[in-house]
């Protein structure tokens, strides 16, 4: 489809390149989902992290944070990621945690970084094995360098501009219940909403059985809401899901890799829309 997508098929046949380094970006636990449990499963050799705690800024208020250059750098070196290898990121919803690692790598720099289509489901359904997820050390392991486009996050105060100006389309990947305030946010404290001027692609709709839809239905979807050429801005409920909708559009349509990091958790907080 993309080299920033990849198939079962493909890692398959390439796992055992020297270069190639397998991210496990499966959550812990999930805001929308309280019922969920991690499985204990995942793919063989690959490094298990915790979006939380490795790739975040825990002292912010706003769940999800983009981390600093230095931070991210460390958590890499520890994984004992270098610079020139191709970073393989699936989870074990299908799609779901794993386009934010995707493009947390993007917006640090990284020239080779994949998402694995359909995660860890599409490679057990293929028939592949798989070991008990292991813990790493926390210890230097590389001389990682990141390269921190902070364009690419775009935060609170240029969202609130934009409803003026217009310089840019935001596409909030809620559903369309939270989107239009039908619907509870599953964070208790928040109203439901959304954005003036922004446009709802619930990330669902670029997904099917766990894996993204064919680049045709993507284009015919993407093409409804936005151009090629726009510059196009992606939130959701706390900048998770928003990477599912832009890795979507990035690879069939529009190159535009900005998240509005805070998302609606932030917005709605600022804006006073709490119950």
């Amino acid at each position: 489809m993309h080299k920033d997508i990849v198939e079962v098929k493909w890692l398959k046949e390439h796992y055992l390149e020297s270069k190639l380094v397998i991210i496990d970006a499966s959550p812990k636990a999930m805001v929308t989902k309280p019922d969920y449990n991690p499985p204990n499963q995942a793919i063989p050799g690959s490094l298990p992290i915790n979006i939380k705690q490795d790739f975040a800024d825990a002292s912010s208020q706003w769940p999800n944070t983009t981390p600093s250059k230095e931070a991210f750098e460390k958590t890499c070196q520890q994984l004992g990621i270098t610079n020139k290898d191709h970073i393989i990121i699936y989870d074990s919803l299908g799609i779901y945690t794993s386009p934010r690692i995707w493009w947390l790598f993007k917006v640090m720099g990284h020239e080779q970084v994949s998402v694995l289509n359909g995660g860890l489901p599409a490679w057990i359904e293929a028939g592949l094995k798989t070991e008990e997820v292991k813990q790493y050390e926390h210890k230097t392991k590389s001389k990682y360098i990141a390269s921190y486009d902070q364009s690419l996050r775009i935060d609170y105060h240029q969202i609130c501009q934009n409803i003026t100006l217009e310089k840019f389309q935001v596409i909030d990947a809620r559903s369309s219940g939270r989107f239009t305030g039908i619907e509870a946010e599953p964070r208790k404290s928040l109203m439901s909403g959304s954005i003036s001027n922004s446009k709802n692609i619930h990330y669902k709709q670029v997904l099917d059985q766990g894996k993204f839809k064919p680049a045709s239905q993507l284009i015919k979807l993407f093409s409804g809401h936005f151009s090629r050429e726009e510059e196009v801005v992606y939130s959701c409920g706390s900048g998770m899901t928003a990477c599912i909708v832009l890795l979507a559009a990035y690879v069939s349509y529009n190159k535009s890799l900005s998240v509005f990091d805070g998302s609606w958790t932030e917005y709605a907080t600022r804006q006073g829309l709490l119950k």
